[in-house]
Parts: C-alpha cells; sequence; structure tokens
C-alpha cells in the first residue's frame, strides 16, 4: 500500500512538473541583421509568430521588416513588442500586402497587421504605409494598419504613421479608406492606449466593438477639409477617454452607440464632435472642444435608421469654433421623439462663430446651468 502511496505521490509530482513546463512562457527574439540582439534566433517576426506558442513573447529588436503579420486566433496571450519602444519598424512587404475577403462587405480588406486571438498584445511597433494592396481577390477596398478581430487584446504605445490612400476605391463610400486601427464587429473589450496615428482617413474604426476602451491615444489626420475621422463607428459600452484628435473632418462621429467620451481634446477639426443616429446611454462629459471650423459639438438627430439618440452632454468646455459651439438636432416627424432627447447640463459655450447654444427642437431637450452669450432659442444658456 505505501508503495502504491508513493508511486501515486510521485506521478501527481511528474504531472505537475510536466503542467508546469507545459505553460512556461517562451520568449522569441527577432533580429534583422542581428546587430542589436544577436541571441535572435529570427530574422523575420511572423517567423518568430509561427514558432510561438499560446502566452509567448516576441521581442522584435530594431530594424525595419517588410512584412505582414497575423497573430492567430489558435495562440491566446501571445505578445509582440519592440525592443526597445519604437525601434521596430513594420512595413508592407514590398510586392505589397495580401488583401483578403472582407466578411462584412463587398470588396476586399488588406490588414499589415491582424490581431485574431483573446488577450493578445502588440507594444510599441513603429508601423508605416502605404499599404498598397496585392489583390489576390475580385475588387479592394479598405486598408488598415492594425486590425482587430480578438478579446481583452491591447494595442499599446504604437506610432503609425504615413498611411496614405490605397489605390482602390472604398465600395461603400467615395474614397478609398485607409485606416489606422480597425476594430472587426466581433471584437470585444480592446484597449487601445498611447498610441500616435498620423495621416489615415479614420484614425480608428471602432466598427461596432463591445466594452472598448481607447485612452491617451494622439490622432492627426489629414487636414479639416480632408474626407476622415478621428474616431468613427458605434459599440455597446465603449469608453473614449483623453484622447487628443485635430486636423480631421469629424474629430469623433460615434453613431450607434453607448458608452462614455470624457477628458478628450477635440481641437482644429472640420467638426469637433458629432453623435448621429442610434446614440444612447451615452454621456459626453468633460471634453475639451476648441477652434474647429464648423460646430464644436453637434448631434444630429435620427438618420436613414430613424432610431433617434440620446443622453447627457455635461460640462464641456466648447469655445472658438467657426459655428455653432453646442448644436442639438432634435427630432423630425418621423421619428419617436421619447427616443431623441438629450440633458444638456453645466457647459461652457463661449466665443463661437455662429451661436454659443443651439436648440431646433428644444422641447424635448433639457439645458440645465450652461454658460453662453449667444443661443437660439434664447434662455437655454445664460447669463442674458
Amino acid at each position: 500500500m505505501r508503495r502504491l502511496v508513493v508511486g501515486c505521490a510521485l506521478a501527481g509530482t511528474l504531472w505537475l512538473v510536466s503542467s508546469a513546463s507545459a505553460a512556461a512562457v517562451v520568449t522569441r527574439y527577432v533580429d534583422d541583421d542581428h546587430a542589436q540582439c544577436p541571441q535572435a534566433t529570427f530574422t523575420k517576426i511572423q517567423a518568430a509568430i509561427d514558432a510561438s506558442a499560446a502566452h509567448d513573447i516576441v521581442r522584435v529588436c530594431a530594424g525595419t521588416y517588410r512584412e505582414q503579420l497575423t497573430l492567430p486566433a489558435d495562440k491566446p496571450a501571445l505578445m509582440v513588442a519592440s525592443l526597445p519602444a519604437l525601434a521596430a519598424h513594420v512595413m508592407a512587404p514590398a510586392g505589397g500586402a495580401t488583401s483578403e475577403p472582407d466578411t462584412v462587405g463587398p470588396g476586399s480588406r488588406t490588414d499589415l497587421i491582424s490581431v485574431l486571438g483573446s488577450e493578445q498584445h502588440v507594444l510599441g511597433l513603429s508601423i508605416s504605409g502605404p499599404i498598397t494592396p496585392h489583390v489576390v481577390h475580385d475588387g479592394c477596398g479598405t486598408a488598415s494598419a492594425i486590425a482587430d478581430a480578438g478579446a481583452d487584446t491591447v494595442l499599446d504605445g504604437n506610432v503609425l504613421t504615413g498611411l496614405s490612400d490605397n489605390p482602390c476605391p472604398d465600395p461603400n463610400g467615395p474614397f478609398p479608406t485607409t485606416d489606422g486601427i480597425r476594430l472587426d464587429y466581433a471584437a470585444t473589450a480592446a484597449v487601445i492606449e498611447r498610441s500616435t496615428i498620423q495621416g489615415a482617413v479614420d484614425g480608428i474604426e471602432l466598427g461596432d466593438g463591445h466594452q472598448v476602451l481607447a485612452e491617451r491615444n494622439v490622432i492627426v489626420g489629414r487636414g479639416a477639409a480632408s474626407p476622415g475621422y478621428g474616431v468613427d463607428g458605434g459599440g455597446i459600452d465603449t469608453s473614449l477617454r483623453s484622447n487628443d484628435i485635430s486636423a480631421t473632418s469629424i474629430g469623433m462621429v460615434l453613431y450607434e452607440f453607448s458608452g462614455l467620451a470624457k477628458g478628450n481634446e477635440l481641437h482644429d477639426n472640420g467638426t469637433g464632435l458629432e453623435l448621429g443616429d442610434g446614440v444612447f446611454a451615452t454621456t459626453i462629459d468633460s471634453n475639451i472642444i476648441h477652434a474647429n471650423r464648423g460646430d464644436g459639438l453637434l448631434t444630429t438627430g435620427p438618420g436613414e435608421m430613424g432610431a433617434g439618440s440620446s443622453g447627457l452632454i455635461r460640462g464641456n468646455d466648447v469655445r472658438s469654433n467657426g459655428h455653432d459651439g453646442i448644436s442639438v438636432n432634435g427630432c423630425p416627424s418621423h421619428c419617436d421623439i421619447a427616443q431623441n432627447s438629450f440633458q444638456v447640463d453645466r457647459n461652457i459655450s463661449l466665443g463661437n462663430g455662429h451661436y454659443d447654444c443651439f436648440d431646433s427642437v428644444p422641447a424635448v431637450d433639457v439645458w440645465t446651468n450652461d454658460i453662453g452669450v449667444t443661443d437660439s432659442p434664447s434662455t437655454i444658456c445664460s447669463p442674458h
């Protein structure tokens, strides 16, 4: 009996050791010329990813890597990180990036880095365009520097530059589209933070993801008169915090959206922040919205869906915009008034080109303690 107990104990110990070994995290180093990291066993990032297992780490040393990357769905918690930060430069292959069919629309999509698994991390990469599609399917459309279709992913501290138009038209729009970071419709709980995105048509395309957090990013577009958005799209329980967005047609345009936009600085855009159709349970709080060419903060009312919009607009600093500071546009005859109302509270809106405060259907909105000089109708802002 004692031998049996010892044998079982030994077997259990061996199982634990085996399990610990199987779960051990392996770090693989990549260096294109072995100059910075002589210990590196890979010269290509994708080769290191292919050799990795779940939870492994790929550290990419200084150099230029002309390749298209995929973090596959069957390798959760895989991390790809520049060593040191921003020293690894990822570009499209010389012959162009391969395009794949777009799963949610016509044409195809071209993604330089695809994040497909859960809890995967992409950290501190320098990523640049142009992302020229190498089309292998009929039609071609959107391109993006990073496409995220995973869950609980983290995209942190990356710099995306040189994202010029791809040569293929977007089948869903009038201009070729190059996104900085694009969330797939299946993306859940993604964190996009501390990244710089320059020159994309859309800086961050939210893609109706759930529980997305985008914070402390710097997004610079192509100029206020050029088409494109800093942050675009919808999502459930999405949080947009402390982002700095400039030189876009619209700094943030949100539709079919619920969540929070707080502490963002939106300046030198065409429109600062626009709330479109289907916005609900949303708080627009303590944003700085200055020096935009058109409206500072605009709600457009129901669009083609006729769903209406509602929420809380509170504590924003809206100044020196070219048209209206805060412009709330209400419900036309074909929509449900009960689903289209805003509470506008304790905002400061001053020095704007037309009205500081404007409401097309004031009977359905509630304005309280807002400060402005020019308003329509009168008395929605004070003092008078």
